[in-house]
């Protein structure tokens, strides 16, 4: 099995990849229900203030990629969390002012650009589920290296499917 540090832009396939115990360390902006979508409101204000130049800076797991991470999901007030960062290693020091997040170690699988279809099907097949229960969040992934900087990907935390 391929390890996250593998996963790479441009590759439009569907992967499930090995990932260890790291930190998530960006900006956040709770997003969603009676908020509506922050998210590009968050990313343009990373962008002004200089934290996406800082985020570049850090020691990323997934070279040069760049994510919006979508958890902690409030049912209540249907508002998440949302995060403009990187995945980083454990032992970063995280910056003044910025979110950070301890992602436990999963599967996750990535997911193919521009596609239309159920990517919860596509693992299915694959033998994989969505690990939502212990693993509430998502992430779009963007590469600094994609030839097509409108383009992203999702990665997924899955576990495979019990019998």
């Amino acid at each position: 099995m391929k390890k996250i540090n593998e996963l790479k832009a441009d590759i439009n396939e569907v992967v499930v990849y090995q990932m260890p115990q790291l930190k998530l360390i960006g900006k956040e902006m709770r997003s969603g229900g009676v908020l509506g979508n922050r998210a590009p409101e968050l990313w343009q204000i990373s962008i002004d203030d200089g934290s996406l130049d800082v985020i570049k800076q850090l020691p990323r797991i997934i070279p040069d990629a760049i994510l919006g991470w979508t958890g902690n999901y409030t049912k209540e007030d249907e508002t998440y969390s949302y995060i403009v960062g990187a995945l980083v290693p454990m032992n970063t020091i995280v910056p003044k002012g910025f979110a950070f997040r301890i992602i436990p170690e999963t599967l996750v699988a990535k997911g193919i650009y521009d596609q239309g279809f159920s990517m919860v099907e596509v693992y299915k097949k694959m033998g994989y589920t969505q690990n939502y229960e212990l693993y509430g969040w998502n992430a779009e992934l963007y590469f600094e290296t994609d030839h097509d900087k409108t383009k992203w990907t999702n990665i997924t935390p899955v576990k495979k499917i019990e019998y």
